[in-house]
């Protein structure tokens, strides 16, 4: 291999060590070995391992090894090698053939992963290889550099920012709808709604009701709560002007922003966290109902 990289350094007839590199690496694991393939499709190269280097230098045309030994050889405009990262931009080389067949075995790979990821409802790290794998041989992956003036501040920014990028990426994926969990309520007097008048006997049909009625009452409490953490003391009156935005907002299809003072449609809520949050508002209900815990509550008493 040392020999190999000498007759191409040479061939290159490179005057700085910046121009050309040249990677020995151990293929450790199946993730290490699908990269560099990546990598290599990407800049029009090749892997190759010592057995194919000892059958090249053996050949007896000089000419032939180098004519062999250029074709494994890639190309871009620009790579920053240092300690942590490697940055690479300017795939003008790419193997387009290759990287179709390796871009399809990474989003099969993905879904099979993702598939078994559900069914256990537990996220690994041969998921997140797999998603960044994609992202990559799409070229789609950006870096957000997050600073801060301590490291508490970075720490605090980071979350932000991890958090807005997982919300985007969800809404992107499942949808989205209103925010502050207003889809809930109407779901639940939709359902309602649909079912009209119940027959007392119908046993399935009343604890229908009664979840639904509960849901609508429990997350009207919550935005309740919310509205009441802007003031200093809200009255009763204040409570039934806050309930009559909420029915507004869920007559009109918006949100109230409280920063504004108005009625907005750019408040929103990925679907699927609005399924998480009845997931474990269900699982906590359970968790409750299963237990010799007695749970009193207090409704809207609080807010007075």
């Amino acid at each position: 291999m040392e020999k190999l990289s000498v007759i191409l350094y040479s061939q290159y007839n490179t005057t700085k060590t910046t121009e050309s590199v040249f990677l020995r690496a151990s293929l450790i694991n199946n993730n290490s070995y699908d990269l560099y393939n990546d990598f290599a499709a990407l800049c029009g190269s090749m892997v190759i391992n010592d057995t194919l280097v000892k059958e090249t230098l053996e050949l007896e045309n000089s000419e032939e090894i180098i004519e062999k030994a250029m074709s494994w050889v890639g190309s871009v405009e620009k790579m920053e090698v240092a300690e942590k990262y490697t940055f690479i931009s300017g795939f003008t080389n790419k193997d387009e053939e290759m990287l179709d067949l390796l871009t399809k075995d990474a989003i099969n790979k993905y879904e099979t992963i993702l598939s078994n990821t559900l069914e256990f409802e537990t996220l690994t790290i041969d998921l997140i290889q797999a998603k960044d794998r994609v992202s990559k041989l799409k070229c789609k992956m950006g870096y957000i550099h997050v600073g801060g003036n301590s490291e508490i501040a970075k720490k605090a920014n980071y979350d932000l920012v991890e958090d807005a990028v997982k919300a985007c990426e969800s809404a992107y994926k499942y949808g989205y709808n209103n925010g502050q969990n207003l889809a809930i309520i109407k779901a639940s007097l939709d359902i309602l709604k649909e079912m009209g008048e119940v027959d007392e006997n119908n046993k399935d049909e009343m604890i229908k009701r009664v979840i639904c009625n509960s849901i609508i009452d429990a997350f009207t409490g919550v935005i309740l709560r919310i509205f009441a953490n802007k003031y200093s003391k809200i009255t009763q009156d204040d409570v039934k002007e806050i309930i009559n935005r909420i029915k507004k907002c869920i007559d009109d299809n918006t949100a109230y922003d409280l920063y504004e003072e108005k009625y907005s449609t750019d408040i929103i809520n990925s679907c699927m966290t609005d399924i998480e949050i009845l997931k474990s508002v269900s699982s906590m209900v359970a968790l409750l109902l299963s237990s010799n815990q007695m749970v009193s509550i207090s409704r809207y008493s609080e807010l007075n």
